[in-house]
């Protein structure tokens, strides 16, 4: 769905290999597309040997909590993030 959190995360899993296996230049190319879609961690993690998490965007979690329902675009922030603390993601909480 194009979240550059989930982008990012991706390019962190192959670059740290505990998930999957590693591969830098698939890691490359997910950091390119998080950095793209304007998630500075993605963009810090191109240029960086580290790798950079941070909490996703209100856009990221639009995208990732749609779960191929109903469009999330006009939910206000505060029922959305209720929502990703339901899913327990504590950042949200």
């Amino acid at each position: 769905d194009n979240a550059g959190w989930a982008c990012n995360e991706l390019g962190r899993h192959f670059t740290d290999g505990a998930i999957v296996a590693t591969d830098a230049e698939r890691a490359l190319r997910y950091f390119g597309q998080a950095c793209e879609l304007r998630f500075q961690a993605g963009c810090l993690n191109l240029r960086d040997g580290n790798t950079i998490s941070a909490d996703p965007r209100a856009l990221d979690l639009r995208l990732l909590l749609r779960e191929a329902g109903p469009n999330l675009l006009d939910m206000p922030e505060r029922a959305l993030f209720a929502r990703a603390c339901g899913h327990g993601w504590t950042f949200a909480c």
